[in-house]
């Protein structure tokens, strides 16, 4: 999550006055909200005697943000049912948890399974000096679900999964330092702003009514308050989004239940920017102190060097998307040597297909002009080995990116071409999605009008896929030589209407193919088009 003074430059403090600090309790010192806080959950001097603890539900829901059809608003289900038991260990000093978790699969996945086996998977998740994260049971690959247990799980990762389980963690307000804190606010939904101690004062403070906030550094966590109870209602992380710039990720908690004298919540909200609902979880069950056995947190595998956390804030809002959606699989440490690229088509002069390794169905095409280099879609972890590729092996600039849609996965990317100097192309209403990154100009066009790039050697038209209901802004590139005739090369170059093309009538969506097979005939695509 990213580090606090990255926000210090960029926002600024203010502190209460008048009557709004009278309505905001502005007496509060912070080091005193955190032990109204411990008093209000039940965390006193004999809470040392909490072994564990354990939440467990069988109303498990994810949203998706990676994978929207429409630019804004949250319209794509990750996991419509599901069951997920936590369970706690207090053992030792350091984080120690274990998930048991069942996930229901939506439609969009059944490119990985077309029968939509749901996840069935156990994960445990440890801090301190031996962190890691490893699954323990079941499968948490998405395209082989009866597969052994993955075991250790990369860094990046791990790290991620283990900020994550912090927040989650009934507990956790008993790790928190109030030490050297001030009280400040920050927004929550609806225009709603409630009164918070920080421990610097760096945040942007409008108007209305505000929340009682404390701030840990070192683990990089808000508690937001409520500041009638005192009990927690927001675990607060940071992120500097690609799209939406410097993001809020809250896990809001509510219905408070006495469990042993401790105060633990039933309904668990993941919300990003205090207006996107990702998860939803319901408990229908928590325990403390069950009996567990011994061997219950263990990981029976072989650690790797690649499963030591790295936390990497660049990477967080793309970890934690994919991650979300079981589309994580690694970070690619690509070097320029291990790029196959090629000019496979001898009437395309200036058309390079490219392949990064370890990935069999990926692909990535650049158009070369006299005086500039396209790049064809944009995921992140390509960019900077791609640009430096182009640079050493054709010498243009990367002067236009194209993104086939708005999905992170093909589109995270963006900024980084950007901040090269890259202009964006995309049709005109997906403008606003790519509008805040720093730099951003664009070339555009509307439905029916595709927008051309041309030299003497080939012809590109990027062509709006009208009515997707994959993407609404969903395009595709049709690349002809300059001079065609009936035997000329036509190349599509397209994302996701075909996922697996090797199995092409189990693990496609068939109302998508229609659509991409639709939208080839309307401009008169040659059949013949690889």
């Amino acid at each position: 999550m990213l580090a606090t003074r990255t926000f210090s430059a960029l926002v600024v403090g203010l502190l209460l006055s008048g009557s709004l600090a009278l309505r905001t309790r502005q007496s509060e010192v912070p080091t005193d909200l955190v032990q109204r806080g411990l008093a209000a959950i039940g965390i006193n001097p004999n809470t040392s005697d909490v072994r564990n603890v354990r939440i467990s539900g069988s109303q498990f829901r994810t949203k998706s943000i990676i994978t929207t059809i429409a630019l804004d608003g949250m319209d794509q289900t990750v996991v419509p049912y599901g069951s997920q038991t936590i369970t706690y260990s207090y053992e030792t000093g350091s984080l120690k948890q274990r998930i048991d978790k069942v996930s229901g699969l939506g439609t969009l996945w059944m490119f990985a399974r077309p029968e939509l086996e749901p996840m069935d998977y156990s994960v445990v998740v440890q801090g301190g000096d031996d962190a890691f994260a490893a699954v323990v049971s079941g499968s948490y690959s998405l395209f082989n679900p009866t597969a052994a247990p993955e075991g250790y799980l990369d860094g990046y990762l791990a790290a991620y999964m283990i900020s994550d389980g912090q927040k989650w963690d009934p507990l956790l307000l008993s790790k928190i330092s109030a030490n050297d804190s001030t009280l400040r606010f920050e927004p929550v939904e609806g225009g709603l702003l409630l009164p918070a101690g920080w421990s610097s004062p760096i945040f942007l403070v409008t108007t209305f009514l505000t929340k009682f906030l404390v701030f840990d550094q070192a683990l990089n966590v808000s508690i937001i308050f409520n500041p009638d109870t005192y009990l927690p209602f927001a675990i607060r992380t940071y992120e500097d989004h690609p799209f939406y710039g410097l993001s809020t990720n809250d896990l809001r908690v509510y219905d408070y239940t006495s469990v042993d004298g401790l105060m633990i919540p039933r309904r668990y909200k993941t919300m990003y920017n205090n207006e996107r609902l990702i998860t939803d979880f319901l408990a229908d069950d928590i325990s403390v102190n069950v009996e567990v056995e011994p061997s219950f947190f263990d990981v029976v595998a072989e650690r790797g060097e690649l499963s030591t956390p790295v936390v990497d804030p660049a990477l967080t809002a793309e970890i934690g998307e994919k991650y979300a959606n079981y589309l994580w699989f690694g970070r690619n440490n690509y070097t320029i040597e291990e790029f196959d690229a090629q000019q496979p088509y001898a009437d395309l002069p200036g058309v390079w297909v490219v392949r990064p390794p370890g990935v069999a169905s990926y692909r990535q095409i650049l158009l070369e002009t006299d005086t500039f280099v396209a790049v064809l879609d944009a995921p992140a972890e390509i960019v900077a080995v791609l640009l430096e590729w182009v640079r050493i092996n054709i010498g243009k600039p990367v002067a236009q990116v194209w993104p086939t849609h708005h999905h992170h996965d093909h589109a995270f990317g963006v900024k980084g071409y950007v901040e090269n100097g890259a202009v964006v192309v995309a049709p005109k209403m997906a403008q606003s999605y790519y509008a805040d990154i720093p730099g951003v100009s664009f070339e555009t066009f509307e439905r029916g009008a595709p927008y051309i790039l041309e030299t003497s050697g080939f012809r590109a038209a990027f062509i709006h896929v009208e009515g997707s209901i994959h993407a609404q802004d969903h395009s595709v590139a049709v690349i002809i030589p300059a001079c065609s005739t009936e035997d000329s090369t036509v190349v599509v170059f397209d994302a996701d209407h075909v996922v697996q093309a090797q199995l092409m009538s189990t693990h496609n969506d068939h109302n998508e193919l229609s659509q991409l097979v639709n939208a080839m005939v309307k401009h008169r695509v040659a059949k013949s088009a690889l």
